[in-house]
């Protein structure tokens, strides 16, 4: 049996605008090569950019405009250390993360992958941070992406 109903709830965001953009990029290394001391990817190509977007040569993604995003990041790891993990970072705050493992030391592949939705300000800013520093990552095109398809 059914209890009491509730108190209405806040109201939803109005669906106002069904425009969509997107980008996807990926690696643009034919090769595995260590993250660097920060961690922080820059070595990505644009593989779609249907507007509204900047990938800026640091690794940062600037969003043009406001609206509701679906993020996601796709790293793959070639590396013999036991731990390794990837965060997306939206104006320098951790927004996803990840960590994993290796199989063992002669079995260096792994992915990561995270995705979720956040809303974003027109001049917000979207990168991915290695966790550990020095890890090699393979930033071959088809290995690591990440991408900000809005969906407001």
């Amino acid at each position: 049996e059914a209890g009491p109903r509730g108190e209405p709830g806040e109201p939803g965001v109005p669906k106002t605008d069904v425009s969509s953009s997107v980008i996807h990029v990926q690696g643009a290394v034919d090769s595995a090569i260590s993250a660097g001391a920060t961690g922080k990817l820059h070595y990505w190509q644009t593989a779609v950019n249907t507007g509204g977007y900047t990938l800026h040569t640091n690794g940062e993604i600037e969003v043009h405009e406001d609206g509701y995003y679906f993020i996601y990041s796709q790293v793959l790891y070639y590396d013999a250390s036991a731990f390794m993990g990837h965060s997306v970072r939206v104006n320098d705050v951790s927004f996803l993360r990840c960590t994993a493992t290796t199989v063992s030391p002669d079995l260096k592949y792994n992915t990561g992958y995270v995705a979720g939705a956040k809303r974003l300000q027109a001049g917000d800013t979207v990168y991915v941070k290695i966790a550990y520093p020095n890890r090699v990552v393979d930033m071959h095109p088809d290995s690591t992406c990440k991408r900000c398809p809005s969906v407001s």
